[in-house]
């Protein structure tokens, strides 16, 4: 089932005794709040990027938050992020990428393209800045309900609200990631 704006909405009105009708500021930044606090796989993007022949960098996808993995172009090796600072754009060599770092909102790589590459990208991305399509899951409800509930009475200077609803979201977040690390997780059979 899909969480939208108008249900959070009810309940916020109801746990506070309100009767907010526009209280999307605070459910963007709850989303915000949680895009920042976990590594949901709801957030999770597969994507590529373009590395024009002749560059060595190229900016982050838009809504971009933290990188799962990055390959190497044209095969299913991981590409090695580097340990220290890429050497300047004019001491690189022309090839294949095959490191990256992160730096001032792109990735710069190892080599400058001496092709056009298309660069398969795994990460998480921050929650659109819009309520219309809430991403986060059932799991999220009480969580994004605890936590509209506690910016909508912290705006009202309603610390005695504040001091219910901001324990039960954290609370809620930590249940989130507990069940998140004990999701089971396979790998391939092999008898070596």
């Amino acid at each position: 089932m899909t969480i939208t704006k108008n249900e959070i909405t009810v309940v916020v009105n109801e746990n506070l005794e309100r009767t907010e009708t526009d209280i999307d500021d605070k459910i963007k930044a709850i989303l915000k709040k949680l895009s920042r606090l976990g590594d949901w796989d709801c957030l999770g993007v597969s994507d590529s990027l373009t590395l024009a022949s002749g560059a060595a960098e190229v900016a982050f996808p838009d809504g971009y938050r933290k990188v799962k993995a990055i390959w190497v172009p044209g095969g299913t090796t991981e590409m090695a992020k580097f340990e220290s600072p890429r050497p300047p754009e004019g001491k690189l060599s022309q090839g294949k990428p095959t490191m990256y770092e992160e730096f001032e909102g792109k990735f710069r790589f190892d080599r400058v393209a001496d092709q056009e590459y298309t660069i398969p990208l795994d990460y998480w991305r921050y929650h659109p800045d819009s309520v219309g399509t809430i991403l986060f899951g059932e799991e999220f409800r009480l969580c994004l309900e605890y936590g509209a509930s506690w910016l909508v009475a912290q705006k009202y200077g309603r610390l005695d609200q504040v001091a219910i609803f901001m324990p039960l979201f954290n609370a809620e977040v930590s249940n989130l990631r507990d069940d998140e690390k004990t999701q089971p997780t396979f790998s391939p059979y092999s008898d070596y």
